[in-house]
């Protein structure tokens, strides 16, 4: 399967519990809409390169995978993303795409360097 990205227009698909996109090896990121969709409540990814969520994230399971997309799309809004406590090993570059970011919060993680795309945040 070559599908690069689910589209946003996935949070009106309102029933829809599983969501399986094992093995789409073009898949780099899930849309933070998916994480408004309360009946999600199982995300199969086995057989992914997935860079947002992060592994550290994907690991937990499907509901840490939601609560995490979550996150991302109430920051679109807050401007401001809470990513602190969460075992983090790596920035996840899907905060470039939240405009006008005003607090980064990525305290007590693992994090070594922050990447130079991190610079482009207005």
């Amino acid at each position: 399967n070559r599908m690069a990205s689910l589209t946003p227009s996935i949070r009106y698909m309102g029933s829809l519990t599983q969501l399986d996109v094992s093995n789409c090896l073009s898949l780099k990121r899930l849309c933070p809409e998916a994480g408004s969709m309360s009946s999600l409540t199982d995300i199969v990814l086995a057989g992914t390169e997935l860079e947002s969520p992060p592994p550290q994230i994907v690991q937990l399971g499907s509901k840490s995978i939601s609560a995490y997309l979550s996150f991302l799309l109430e920051a679109r809004v807050s401007k401001a993303v809470h990513f602190n406590e969460i075992d983090l090993l790596s920035v996840d570059l899907a905060i470039l795409d939240i405009q006008g970011l005003t607090l980064l919060d990525l305290s007590s993680n693992r994090i070594r360097e922050l990447p130079e795309e991190v610079s482009q945040l207005d």
